[in-house]
């Protein structure tokens, strides 16, 4: 686009690695888009007048959603491309339906014709059956194939074939007899869905139908670009943006006005090693200067404007003033990050937010070298700041930094970036699970009594605990059965307190005990001033270790658990065996679309297909008899080396047979 319309001399090929928009290292390594680009150019309409177009160039992989989605905030007409070969992809309905939540207008470009096994009119089927009637054809292929040299343009009712010399130049001959009907049949849907959208789009059609422009077109590229400049919406033709006061009381409308109050949005954010932080953004109202006061509607802190850019990739362009509708770039923000609005004092709003694609893929982070943990920190936080998308968390229980992305291919360049930005080197693993255990059978009476006599007063508790157990979910649960005053009301709380403490580790595995009931204190002996949680520690972590949880009880480690849904498009076959396997169950069955939602324990292997896109959420689950049976024995692993130093001699027979099963099971085959 920038090449066709004069902006830049050079015809970049992504193949070579100097395209306009993917500069970044490992955008030329990868041959993909992995960052989206704000360009700028301008190209005449029919009757002459010169059009500002913003684009942004957008990733098509998957792992790479939550850069599409950012950059539909800010734009009005959507540009899809199809590869003629692959047709619909998953990416395809994802940014479609992402364009929706916008209400952003759609044009789909079919590329790579000239491809042997190119299939336009499957292309079209499948976008039809996909997005409804309303996708109608402007242009199709004449010979599609490695012959490729022309398309018949049904808004101009002519042939366009293209010269051969690589400058994009085209000669318009007639449509050939055995492809009138087909024009005309998609020159009719064509003005069809023109009518259906509104009457001034109609007569800006008709008024220039035989009026089209008719200089040298690029492959492909110039058509586009003459449809965007004659029938794209302009950013002074949308309706209001919805925003709301800073309290969010109050709906507030920002109408396109280049003469209203200023007001941008931050979409974007990217650190430049030369020059710090760029904070992209769009004007939604007004002109902004180098030199004005904003207010972030955040924080409440003024931002002072500073240098102004138009972007074309890499390449920034300083300009004096912006005006309502443009997408630019500034720098050295202080206090703005991405999805923050900035207004006039006298008009205080806040912008809709950009809600991001969950996560669905997790890590483990650490350096390689101790000492560099402060640097990987930083460096990404940075990563952060620039992908949204990009989430890290420190886990309190399994303390590992844990870093989530759109799948592999994204944490692969995210972890790429460590090294290649910022100098350091990290190692990742799976993550911990985080697990829980609990019980699934009624403990009648479990008791202890408790005896200390050091001088003075003695300390004598005599303690009665049934425990049942819990819906799942809900957690811990103390009841007090104590009637008539038998134990008097001050100690019941010690009683509480004591199993509170005791909970965040239980006796299979160290790992937090849930989902139980304490209800039946039954008896209290004679007592000094003390708290019942040393008793009860000692009950929970040795008396029961041998007794009431260890053996006699059916007790469980409940597993983190994911829910995933995913959306398999037309796999119906597929999907069948994936729910059979996963115990799925089919929540949406449209034409082609269909949504499952399925549960499997973290660490299992998924399958997964191309088409496909998956979000998580987590739970709970009481685990697999041979998961509890591995944890059973690694407790006594753990007791053998942790708690005897090495020596075996207070382990029961029972114990040695059972950890030595242990050993050989699971120890001589590596995996742990």
């Amino acid at each position: 686009m920038l090449y066709v319309a004069g902006t830049t001399n050079r015809f970049g090929k992504i193949e070579e690695g100097n395209t306009a928009s993917d500069y970044h290292k490992d955008e030329v390594d990868k041959q993909i888009s992995i960052n989206s680009s704000v360009l700028n150019t301008t190209w005449k309409n029919s009757k002459g007048e010169l059009r500002k177009i913003n684009i942004i160039d957008t990733p098509g992989y998957i792992d790479f959603l939550g850069e599409v989605k950012s950059s539909l905030r800010v734009t009005d007409t959507s540009v899809l491309l199809i590869d003629s070969f692959k047709g619909r992809e998953v990416g395809t309905e994802l940014s479609f339906h992402y364009t929706q939540d916008y209400e952003n207008n759609i044009i789909f470009v079919i590329n790579k014709l000239d491809q042997e096994n190119s299939d336009f009119d499957k292309c079209i089927e499948q976008l039809r059956e996909s997005f409804g009637s309303e996708v109608a054809v402007v242009q199709f292929p004449l010979n599609p194939g490695p012959a490729f040299d022309a398309v018949v343009d049904v808004a101009r009712m002519k042939v366009l074939r293209f010269k051969s010399d690589g400058k994009g130049d085209f000669t318009e001959e007639d449509i050939p007899d055995a492809l009138k009907e087909k024009a005309n049949e998609y020159h009719k849907q064509f003005v069809e869905v023109i009518a259906a959208e509104e009457d001034s789009l109609m007569e800006k059609f008709f008024e220039n139908e035989e009026n089209l422009p008719e200089e040298d077109i690029n492959y492909g590229v110039k058509p586009v670009m003459d449809f965007i400049a004659e029938y794209a919406e302009s950013p002074l033709e949308k309706p209001a943006e919805r925003g709301h006061s800073p309290n969010k009381e109050d709906h507030i409308d920002v109408a396109p006005n280049p003469k209203g109050e200023p007001c941008l949005f931050i979409f974007k954010t990217v650190s430049e090693k030369n020059i710090g932080e760029l904070s992209f953004f769009r004007v939604y109202s007004g002109c902004i200067k180098p030199g004005m006061d904003l207010i972030n509607e955040a924080n409440g802190k003024t931002e002072r404007i500073s240098q102004l850019y138009y972007m074309n990739g890499k390449d920034r362009k300083e300009v004096t003033e912006l005006m309502c509708g443009d997408i630019a770039a500034v720098v050295k923000l202080k206090d703005t990050h991405t999805n923050n609005t900035l207004s006039s004092k006298n008009f205080p709003v806040v912008l809709p937010y950009i809600i991001y694609p969950e996560h669905n893929m997790t890590l483990a982070i650490f350096p390689k070298k101790k000492g560099e943990e402060d640097k990987i920190a930083a460096a990404l936080h940075t990563l952060h700041e620039e992908d949204p998308t990009f989430i890290v968390t420190l886990h309190k229980e399994t303390h590992q930094t844990l870093i989530s992305g759109q799948g592999e291919m994204h944490l692969n360049v995210i972890i790429n970036r460590i090294k290649t930005k910022f100098g350091l080197e990290v190692e990742v693993e799976e993550p911990k699970i985080p697990y829980r255990e609990t019980i699934r059978a009624i403990v009648k009476d479990s008791e202890f009594k408790y005896k200390k006599q050091s001088g003075g007063h003695g300390q004598y508790g005599h303690v009665h605990i049934k425990l049942e157990p819990n819906d799942r979910g809900v957690g811990f649960e103390f009841i007090n059965e104590i009637v008539g005053g038998v134990i008097p009301g001050k100690f019941i709380p010690a009683v509480e307190k004591g199993i509170l403490e005791v909970l965040p580790e239980g006796v299979i595995a160290g790992y937090p005990v849930v989902d139980e009931v304490e209800d039946k204190v039954d008896k209290f002996k004679k007592i000094a001033s003390l708290s019942l949680k040393e008793p009860l520690k000692l009950d929970a972590n040795y008396e029961t270790m041998t007794g009431y949880f260890y053996f006699n009880i059916e007790r469980n480690i409940a597993k983190e658990d994911t829910t995933f849904y995913i959306i398999v498009v037309s796999e119906m076959g597929k999907l069948d065996s994936l729910s059979d396997k996963k115990e799925g169950v089919i929540l949406l069955n449209g034409e082609n679309t269909l949504s499952l939602t399925a549960e499997t324990q973290i660490g299992e292997f998924v399958e997964t297909y191309d088409r496909r896109y998956w979000s998580f959420y987590f739970k709970y689950k009481v685990g697999k008899p041979d998961l509890i049976s591995l944890y059973k024995a690694k407790t006594l692993e753990m007791k053998c080396y942790l708690k005897m130093g090495g020596s075996e001699a207070k382990f029961s027979k029972d114990d040695k047979t059972e950890l030595n099963a242990y050993l050989k099971k699971y120890l001589l085959k590596g995996q742990v």
